[in-house]
């Protein structure tokens, strides 16, 4: 059995994955960035980087749980809880300049091995964003699409600014979210 594996490692691994994809990091930046040898690494992940990725998986999971999940389902208003989604997702992709782990692992050869947890991970994202949306009078066929629109374009975005080197497309996007996600709904008739 492996030994418990200390946050700052988990952490450091979310970032070179983040960075340099599943496939690009090799075991010895994986060595350089953590401070620890191959036999360290394989110490404490036996199943090497694939173990490591679902280790960043599970932490990605845990934060996604705390600044998505449960500020969502707080009793916040509705606004509050969209405008703090979005405040976390401006925080984990620092502002349009860090990658998206999640697109990241998608985009791997070994995108089959984490593609049942990294759908899990985006449907979860979908439903809770929608809940939200549909407490404001949305019809939850449109929220659940709203909420995938908004999930693409915050991708979208982040591909964007990858490519150009600027961040402009993402906080557009975010703030657009802020307006588009709460609007009213397509079917309702103005008074």
């Amino acid at each position: 059995m492996a030994s418990p594996i200390p946050p700052r490692i988990t952490q450091t691994l979310f970032e070179v994955f983040r960075r340099e994809g599943f496939d690009g990091a090799s075991m010895s930046s994986i060595a350089r960035a953590t401070g620890l040898g191959r036999s360290s690494l394989y110490h404490y992940f036996p199943g090497g980087k694939h173990e490591m990725a679902l280790a960043v998986l599970d932490h990605l999971e845990g934060w996604f749980q705390r600044k998505v999940v449960e500020p969502l389902a707080g009793s916040a208003s509705a606004e509050r809880r969209i405008d703090a989604l979005l405040t976390a997702v401006d925080e984990i992709y620092e502002g349009g300049r860090a990658s998206c782990l999640l697109e990241r692992l998608v985009a791997s050869v070994e995108s089959g091995a984490f593609r049942v947890r990294l759908a899990s991970i985006f449907s979860a994202w979908t439903a809770t964003v929608a809940e939200v949306i549909s407490e404001v009078g949305v019809p939850a066929a449109e929220a659940a699409e709203r909420a995938e629109d908004a999930i693409a374009r915050i991708q979208g975005a982040l591909v964007v600014c990858a490519a150009t080197g600027t961040t402009g497309a993402f906080a557009r996007a975010l703030v657009d979210l802020r307006a588009d996600l709460l609007r009213e709904s397509r079917g309702s008739v103005p008074a």
